[in-house]
């Protein structure tokens, strides 16, 4: 066990149990609840050696094994982007109470018009056992963030439990074009890299001129 091990797997527990620890970074990987999560950030380690640790205590694995785990995990940011934006604390705030309130599944964070919009959603209430009784409403919440540097339109999905694991504080976006939706806090010199589920809500949704309005239609997942 080390020191850097210690710290870093109380301070991420929530996270996982899993950590690399390489020269000067480390990579926690998330638990079977959050698979698709990476943390990744810098630390104060000196050796040239890669080690994994399982709740702080040296998991043994063949140094191969480490380099290909440690280049896979670097290879994660090594990406170009579709687009860049920021969410402030109060958004962050805001998109998890949203969850909350749903009880949502899914985040797909997509461009819209000159935007980008966080659609929230619960992906259980489109399936076809829940569209049986009418009385079963089905809700997605938006978030827009206009400040955004757009290369060319994408869409991305990312679980909410994940999102959920992010601190509540400012932070950058970046989507990369390799399916990893990447989350940086302004003050904390680490990345959530989270993984694009590749799912879609089964909502059109169109402006209406008679109502002067937006109108959704959900359609069958197998539509």
């Amino acid at each position: 066990m080390t020191k850097q091990a210690q710290e870093l797997s109380s301070k991420f527990s929530n996270i996982g149990n899993h950590v690399l620890i390489s020269k000067n970074s480390f990579a926690v990987f998330g638990n079977e609840n959050n698979d698709d999560l990476v943390v990744t950030g810098s630390c104060k380690y000196n050796s040239t050696k890669s080690t994994l640790f399982l709740n702080s205590n040296e998991f043994v694995v063949a140094h191969k094994d480490i380099d290909f785990l440690k280049e896979s995990v670097n290879s994660l940011t090594q990406s170009s982007a579709y687009a860049v934006f920021q969410i402030s604390e109060v958004g962050i705030r805001l998109i998890k109470n949203a969850v909350s309130k749903i009880d949502a599944t899914h985040l797909r964070i997509h461009t819209y018009e000159d935007a980008i919009r966080i659609s929230i959603f619960d992906y259980r209430k489109f399936l076809d056992s829940s569209r049986i009784a009418r009385s079963n409403t089905q809700k997605i919440l938006y978030y827009d963030c206009d400040n955004a540097n757009i290369g060319s339109e994408f869409s991305t999905t990312i679980t909410a439990s994940s999102f959920n694991k992010l601190t509540n504080q400012d932070m950058t976006v970046r989507i990369n074009e390799n399916g990893i939706c990447q989350f940086e806090p302004l003050k904390d010199d680490i990345k959530y890299l989270l993984r694009d589920q590749e799912v879609f809500e089964p909502v059109s949704t169109t402006f209406s001129d008679r109502l002067g309005c937006q109108i959704s239609l959900s359609l069958a997942p197998n539509s």
